[in-house]
C-alpha cells in the first residue's frame, strides 16, 4: 500500500501547485481584465435565472421582489467599496466572513420562504440580486482604482511595503 501511495504522490506533484501565500501587508495587482469573462458570465446567469429557472411571470409581489432585489444588491457593493483599500490578505479574510454571514441569512431566508408565501419574493431576488451587486461593486472599484491611477500601473504592487529604516529617498 505504501508504494501505490508513492506513486499516487509523484503522480500528482507535477499535476498539483501548491497555493501562493499571500502576504499580509502587501498589496496586489488590479486585474481588470478579469471582470470582462466574469460579467459576461453574471448576466448569462442572471439570463438563465429568468428564463429558466424563476421565470419572471412567475414571480409573486413584483414590487416587493424589486426592493428585496435592491437591498441584496447593496450588500456586496457596500462590501466592495468598505474593503476596497485594504491589502489583499486582509481584504480577502474580510470578503470570507462577509460572505459567510451573507450566506447564512440567504440560507435562513430560503427556509423560511418554504414555509411563508409572503417572503417568497424576497427569496427569488436573493440570487439575482446578490450576483447583480457584486457585479455592480467590483466594476465600479476596478473603474475607480484605474481613475485613480491605483489599478493595474502601481509599480509598487505585488511587492511588500519597505520598512521606514530602509526606504530609499533618491
Amino acid at each position: 500500500m505504501g508504494s501505490v501511495k508513492r506513486k499516487l504522490q509523484a503522480l500528482w506533484r507535477h499535476r498539483l501547485t501548491e497555493t501562493r501565500q499571500l502576504i499580509p501587508e502587501t498589496t496586489y495587482p488590479v486585474k481588470p481584465l478579469w471582470a470582462i469573462p466574469i460579467s459576461i458570465g453574471l448576466l448569462f446567469l442572471e439570463f438563465v435565472y429568468f428564463q429558466y429557472l424563476v421565470p419572471y411571470d412567475t414571480i409573486p409581489g413584483i414590487p416587493v421582489f424589486w426592493g428585496a432585489f435592491a437591498c441584496w444588491a447593496a450588500a456586496p457593493v457596500v462590501a466592495n467599496w468598505r474593503y476596497r483599500n485594504l491589502p489583499t490578505k486582509r481584504q480577502v479574510d474580510k470578503y470570507s466572513n462577509f460572505f459567510i454571514g451573507f450566506g447564512m441569512v440567504g440560507l435562513f431566508v430560503a427556509i423560511v420562504a418554504r414555509r411563508v408565501d409572503l417572503i417568497l419574493p424576497v427569496a427569488y431576488a436573493l440570487m439575482p440580486g446578490a450576483m447583480a451587486g457584486g457585479l455592480a461593486g467590483t466594476i465600479t472599484v476596478v473603474i475607480w482604482s484605474i481613475y485613480k491611477g491605483g489599478g493595474p500601473t502601481t509599480s509598487n504592487a505585488g511587492r511588500p511595503a519597505e520598512p521606514p529604516s530602509q526606504m530609499r529617498l533618491d
